[in-house]
C-alpha cells in the first residue's frame, strides 16, 4: 500500500555568485565605519531582548519576505534565462546577468525599494527610542534574520554588496 505521507519538496536554493560568509561580514561591519545616521546602542542580541516596536517591525519584514523573495527570484531567474537564451551555457548565463545586476536577485527593483524602506523604517523607530533601546539597521535586517534561521532570506540579502542606503546633508540616513 502507498504511503499517504506527503513529502517535503526539497527545496532549489537561490543561484549566486558571491560568498555569504563575505558579503554578512560586510553588511554588519561596513556602516559601522560610516559617520552619521541616527546613533544606535551596541546591542547585537535576540530580537525578543529588543524594544518591542523593533520586534513588531522585524515581524513585519520578515513576513515581507514571504512576497519578496519569490518575486526577487523570479526577476533573477529571467535574467539569467535572457543570457541563457544568447547561446551562452547555464554557468555563462549566470555570470553574465551577475555582471549586468550587481547584486544578483538583490538587484530586483522591488526588492532594492523594501531594504532601503525598512532601514529607514528602523532608523525611524530608533529616533523615538532611547540610546540604549536603539538597533542598528544591520542587526535588524540581517542578524535577527540569521538567528531566526532564514537562510534564503539571509542568501538573497547578502547579494547585496552594500546597503542601498546614503546619508543627506544633514548626516541623516536617507
Amino acid at each position: 500500500m502507498a504511503s499517504t505521507t506527503r513529502r517535503a519538496r526539497p527545496k532549489k536554493l537561490l543561484t549566486i555568485v558571491h560568498s555569504v560568509e563575505k558579503s554578512i561580514y560586510i553588511l554588519l561591519e561596513g556602516p559601522k565605519d560610516i559617520e552619521g545616521g541616527t546613533p544606535t546602542s551596541d546591542f547585537t542580541g535576540l530580537v525578543e531582548q529588543a524594544h518591542p516596536e523593533l520586534q513588531e517591525f522585524f515581524a513585519w519584514y520578515r513576513k515581507g519576505y514571504e512576497f519578496l523573495y519569490p518575486y526577487a527570484e523570479r526577476w533573477w531567474n529571467g535574467l539569467i534565462a535572457s543570457e541563457h537564451t544568447k547561446g551562452r551555457s547555464r554557468d555563462e548565463a549566470v555570470r553574465a546577468a551577475a555582471d549586468n545586476g550587481l547584486a544578483g536577485a538583490a538587484t530586483a527593483p522591488q526588492y532594492v525599494w523594501f531594504i532601503r524602506y525598512c532601514w529607514l523604517r528602523c532608523d525611524s523607530i530608533n529616533k523615538t527610542l532611547p540610546l540604549e533601546q536603539r538597533v542598528a539597521p544591520p542587526v535588524l535586517l540581517l542578524k535577527w534574520l540569521m538567528d531566526a534561521g532564514e537562510d534564503d532570506y539571509v542568501r538573497l540579502l547578502t547579494c547585496m554588496l552594500y546597503w542601498p542606503i546614503g546619508l543627506d546633508e544633514n548626516g541623516e540616513w536617507c
